[in-house]
């Protein structure tokens, strides 16, 4: 019997199995993928501009994978709108998991420090490939919709507050549930409210408000509202509440007149507010969870 063995190991997949290249060669696919990767981010910004039901499938998506950047969640949604879990090639390896053969890697931007001439340090963003867990051997668990009560949340987003906040007879807008004061650095809440959803809502999008001012060298409330209350609805579905009353469809007519860019920097401000929001309210209802430390003697 032949002692036969593949050339290849089953174990690596398709992708990997590429010819040596130049240096030459290599950075010029480099760059034809970095000029891709940014051509379908401009595409998804286009897809997600498209109709108000488009724009909520991209927020769905940015709560979901809420540690991507905006570019990145642009990318995955274009590439696999469901995955769900990604990693590079080697980490599944490490992990004990197989890439299946013939499985085409999504494309994602990792930034890269580089040092210019006069020695000042830039960034620049190379292509990473990763593979979803739907791509691999690894057995998937079945994703559940939280569903919390905004009655035990409210407390918990309060708590976790950066700013003072104060319960009022009246808002300036009589509609209003709260309002962010920024001359007085202060959340306003209106006392008396019963609707718990819209409570969790109001004070989600003027705390966002109260992050976009902080990180925001001018401050202009009209200008930073949609991205509050995109911020807004990405919470709600981050922690299973109700998002039904939040109005993204009602997105600003000059938008349509902003850059591509411009509209990754907008989106950007309302994923930020969920990122450091909602990490701050992970850890306040995950506080009692936290195991016990024996106290020191004293």
């Amino acid at each position: 019997m032949s002692n036969y063995r593949p050339k290849h190991s089953r174990s690596k997949s398709y992708e990997q199995q590429s010819p040596q290249m130049s240096k030459e060669e290599y950075r010029i696919k480099k760059e034809q993928e970095r000029a891709e990767a940014y051509e379908m981010i401009d595409e998804g910004i286009s897809d997600a501009l498209k109709s108000p039901e488009s724009f909520r499938e991209y927020l769905d998506m940015q709560a979901r994978m809420d540690r991507y950047s905006v570019a990145n969640t642009l990318l995955i949604k274009k590439q696999l709108p469901e995955a769900t879990q990604l990693k590079e090639f080697k980490d599944w390896a490490e992990a004990g998991v197989t890439v299946k053969r013939h499985q085409k890697s999504l494309m994602l931007l990792e930034p890269k420090e580089y040092t210019r001439q006069n020695g000042t340090i830039g960034v620049t963003y190379a292509v990473k490939r990763v593979f979803d867990i739907s791509q691999t051997t690894a057995r998937q668990t079945k994703r559940r919709e939280k569903s919390n009560d905004p009655a035990k949340l409210i407390p918990a987003l309060l708590e976790t507050s950066q700013i003072d906040f104060d319960s009022v007879n009246s808002l300036p807008d009589l509609n209003a549930i709260a309002f962010y004061d920024n001359e007085k650095n202060v959340l306003l809440v209106k006392e008396g409210v019963g609707d718990s959803t819209k409570v969790f809502q109001a004070i989600a999008q003027e705390l966002s408000l109260a992050e976009i001012a902080y990180n925001s060298e001018t401050y202009d409330r009209n200008e930073a509202l949609f991205p509050a209350v995109c911020a807004s609805y990405m919470l709600c579905k981050k922690y299973g509440v109700d998002t039904a009353d939040i109005p993204i469809d009602k997105m600003p007519a000059e938008w349509a007149k902003l850059e591509n860019k411009e509209i990754r920097e907008k989106l950007t401000m309302a994923r930020d507010c969920v990122n450091e929001i909602g990490r701050n309210l992970y850890r306040e209802l995950n506080k009692e969870k936290q195991p016990r430390v024996a106290d020191h003697e004293r």
